[in-house]
């Protein structure tokens, strides 16, 4: 815990004991897509190409349950803000929800025609967003049960070009935020589905992205080496004074894009606020004589 421990942050810690308290699980007999940790540090989620989701416990190292029900890789994995609760979403167009306490699934979220790629939940657990090969993105009732239905989406927006590859809400749950493939940074008005307006900037897919502890600075990270640091507060701020055209697009010199952190030769793959707002970046280093190409897959 973060919170408690300041000698983390201690830049001369000995590597030695990082080596030390490192741990590998094993179990899955694919790649691993997703990972998720409940927040008393207790278990971890993983979920990988083999269509499984295991739950492991981080007191003695062991899978404690495989959840089965998909039938095709799952690509994404998140614990509820609860803890009780987890979501997946896979390539069987599908996402689930599930109890850690139950090995079967509770509800199945689908259109029928399209991959799940990635989803969040909402801030008060009643929700889950998700996004699809058709790169619109859907908003979903957890508490909806209806027998023998098929559950629908109670709010659909689109407007990305290509895959959304990751999503958050704002810390109040009322503004959903999109990025992926096409560079861009959406944000949407979760009471009626409308483009607040979109953030440009990154010259290439943005994978990974954060909010501070105060959800006042949205931070973004991409393949291109750079961390942007956005002013989400007072653009929110503004959009709620009337300050702000809903369809307009900010560029980079607005006065929303506070800093851009450049990482040299590493694509930011993930981006993290810690609990004393430090800022957490995590990537892959490209040597200078190699490049890093991202694909996608395209509408048939």
């Amino acid at each position: 815990d973060d919170s408690n421990n300041n000698n983390k942050d201690d830049p001369n810690n000995n590597d030695s004991d990082i080596l030390h308290n490192q741990r590998i699980l094993c179990g899955h007999t694919g790649p691993i897509y997703g990972l998720s940790m409940s927040r008393e540090k207790w278990f971890l989620l993983s979920c990988s190409e083999d269509c499984t989701i295991r739950l492991w416990s981080l007191l003695t190292w062991t899978c404690l349950i495989t959840f089965r029900g998909h039938t095709q890789p799952v690509f994404d994995v998140q614990f509820g803000p609860f803890g009780h609760y987890f979501a997946s979403c896979s390539l069987d167009k599908t996402a689930r929800l599930w109890c850690i306490e139950h090995a079967q699934t509770l509800r199945i979220f689908t259109d029928g025609c399209n991959d799940m790629e990635a989803l969040c939940f909402h801030p008060n657990s009643n929700y889950i967003a998700t996004s699809s090969a058709d790169r619109i993105l859907k908003i979903w009732d957890l508490l909806e049960s209806k027998e023998g239905q098929q559950l629908k989406p109670i709010r659909q927006m689109s407007g990305h070009k290509l895959n959304v590859c990751i999503l958050k809400f704002s810390k109040d749950g009322k503004y959903l935020i999109s990025a992926g493939y096409d560079r861009q940074i959406m944000i949407w008005d979760c009471s009626n589905g409308s483009l607040v307006t979109c953030l440009l900037g990154h010259s290439d897919a943005v994978f990974s992205m954060d909010l501070s502890r105060d959800g006042s600075i949205l931070c973004t990270g991409s393949v291109d080496f750079s961390i942007r640091i956005w002013n989400f507060g007072q653009l929110i701020k503004d959009k709620d004074d009337g300050k702000l055209d809903t369809v307009q697009r900010v560029t980079p010199t607005s006065k929303y894009e506070l800093v851009t952190y450049r990482t040299k030769r590493t694509s930011t793959t993930l981006i993290h606020f810690t609990r004393r707002n430090l800022l957490l970046g995590f990537g892959v280093f490209i040597p200078q004589n190699e490049t890093i190409t991202t694909t996608t897959k395209t509408k048939n």
